[in-house]
């Protein structure tokens, strides 16, 4: 179980532990906060919590000793005319996908949902630096019995990319194009759950016409990547039975964000890979 203490304190110094959940990376790891004299002055990781199972990554483990800077930022900035201003959180946050896709922010999935998927798909997110702790339940996966298939759409070749089935590297700004390449070849190899479509979603007509401009070979070339290994990932996207994907900063932070992740979506909708273990588009 990991955990940290302020330098010179041991537990015997703590007046209480405070059970609670980090929300970094929206991971939701439980943790128990040290208080002392009123403030946080450590945490523990909690070895029962389903998320974390005790483990802490970097971020959790330091991360409140943040909490008292007088640097602390407070108000989310976005970037005009090349500098930082003020906004407000609805248009700062990564949610507008999920609200565009589900009309709600929350997730759609549990990272429980690892446990049982048979394809982890990793949209611009190299986990293994940035949620070391999920990272480490994917590697629990990969390390025992049926391993899930890793896709990983990363510019750079990161610890997830090298642990991938399959890894595409596209040429930045092109994540939409990527996406919509993926899914014309998975509507076009019939990869797709027509009763749920039409039980549970609205629009499709049209996105399978807007398809027809995009096949694999044009996204391949557009987005500087092998066609062998967008058609790889298709399959793999396209014949998983259980498909969780993530999407990060790679993508929801970079050109066409919402519309990339609105895409990443769009292959769990056509496909049904939702609301069942081992199903969900996260963030």
């Amino acid at each position: 179980m990991d955990r940290y203490l302020a330098d010179g304190l041991s537990e015997d110094d703590v007046d209480d532990w405070v059970q609670s959940a980090t929300i970094l990376r929206s991971n939701g790891d439980g943790l128990d906060i040290a208080v002392k004299d009123g403030r946080i002055v450590g945490v523990r990781g909690r070895a029962a919590d389903r998320v974390n199972h005790g483990r802490l990554g970097p971020k959790d483990l330091f991360g409140w000793q943040a909490n008292g800077s007088p640097d602390r930022l407070t108000t989310p900035l976005i970037r005009g005319d090349g500098t930082l201003v003020e906004t407000d959180w609805d248009t700062a946050t990564a949610a507008a996908a999920l609200k565009e896709s589900f009309a709600c922010d929350g997730q759609s999935g549990s990272y429980t949902d690892i446990d049982h998927a048979d394809v982890i798909a990793l949209y611009g997110h190299n986990m293994a630096e940035t949620q070391t702790v999920l990272w480490s339940r994917v590697l629990d996966r990969l390390a025992g019995p049926n391993p899930p298939a890793v896709v990983c759409v990363d510019l750079r070749e990161t610890p997830v990319a090298r642990a991938a089935t399959v890894h595409l590297a596209p040429r930045p700004g092109t994540n939409v194009m990527l996406m919509t390449g993926l899914l014309h070849e998975i509507v076009r190899n019939g990869w797709i759950d027509r009763g749920y479509i039409e039980a549970h979603t609205v629009g499709f007509p049209e996105l399978e016409k807007q398809l027809g401009d995009y096949p694999p070979g044009r996204a391949a070339e557009v987005c500087d990547v092998p066609l062998d290994d967008l058609l790889e990932a298709a399959r793999v996207l396209g014949r998983a039975e259980r498909l969780v994907s993530t999407v990060l900063q790679g993508f929801y932070q970079s050109h066409q964000a919402t519309a990339a992740a609105v895409q990443v979506d769009n292959v769990h909708l056509i496909r049904g890979m939702l609301g069942r273990p081992g199903c969900g588009s996260c963030r």
